[in-house]
């Protein structure tokens, strides 16, 4: 009877194997979610800990608990027993103050026997980093994604531009149409015949407004499924043009990244109050 208990209270306590804690901060969409994730997953391959992770509060894009997409995280509740164990990890980068953009070492993690937490308020936001774990989160997406929206068909030879302004708000900018007009002539190319015009935060009329100039086809799309149009940017492997929003980054990480000859543009700065880029691979363009 004992020793019952006390498996019991062993596994009311989130178990005895150590686990590497994410708990993201309140208001993050899907897009830093899979930044941080994808930290994870290079911390849990270093310290080979458990992976697990709580909740997001407050999505200011969705309401959907996204953690069944991330296929190497444990969904763990925020229960006193599990929010005990979060508050005595070790922090992991706790004094780091660049971690939107900046670089960070996974070598600088701890291995010892304790739980250990990614930074609460890290976003984790670096493509040259987290690149030894995008495959891993590349294959599990896409297929969800594939077999969720496998109705919905996407032209060949597509790319897609997104739209996002709301993410800049918090600088008091927003993103310029002069970057997205420009972004558009690089895909006056043979090889790209349709572009996807992903609107975001009910901005269709704003977009619309801007009389983009091309000789492609375009469809636009403007829904509150975000997975949707992430689904839908994952099959425009002939191109991308990203806003400043990590949500169309992943897009472009999905689908247009995946071909060695597509057209990926981004832009340069983000704001001027993130000077820092993200370390995108060369053959992206920067505006």
């Amino acid at each position: 009877m004992r020793k019952h208990s006390r498996r019991t209270r062993r596994k009311q306590k989130g178990g005895s194997k150590k686990c590497v804690f994410i708990d993201n901060k309140p208001g993050l969409g899907l897009g830093n979610q899979l930044f941080i994730y994808a930290a994870g997953l290079l911390v849990k391959k270093h310290t080979d800990k458990e992976l697990c992770m709580f909740p997001q509060l407050d999505n200011k894009h969705s309401s959907k608990d996204y953690r069944y997409l991330l296929k190497e995280a444990r969904p763990v509740e925020r229960t006193p027993e599990m929010l005990e164990r979060l508050h005595s990890s070790l922090k992991v980068h706790q004094h780091r103050n660049d971690l939107q953009h900046g670089t960070w070492n996974v070598k600088d993690i701890p291995t010892g026997p304790n739980d250990i937490s990614l930074k609460d308020d890290g976003l984790y936001q670096n493509y040259a980093m987290i690149k030894p774990v995008i495959s891993r989160i590349r294959g599990p997406l896409k297929h969800d994604l594939n077999t969720h929206y496998k109705t919905i068909h996407i032209r060949p030879h597509s790319a897609f531009m997104h739209v996002r302004r709301g993410d800049l708000q918090i600088t008091k900018e927003e993103v310029k149409p002069e970057y997205l007009h420009q972004a558009l002539t690089h895909f006056e190319v043979p090889q790209i015949h349709t572009i996807y015009i992903i609107v975001a935060n009910d901005e269709l009329e704003w977009s619309k407004a801007q009389d983009f100039k091309t000789s492609k086809h375009i469809e636009w799309f403007s829904d509150p499924d975000e997975l949707k149009a992430l689904y839908i940017m994952s099959k425009c492997k002939a191109g991308g043009i990203i806003s400043p929003s990590t949500f169309s980054t992943w897009g472009a990480i999905l689908g247009p990244d995946t071909n060695p000859d597509s057209i990926i543009v981004y832009p340069k700065v983000w704001s001027h109050h993130y000077k820092e880029h993200m370390s995108f691979p060369s053959r992206w363009i920067p505006l």
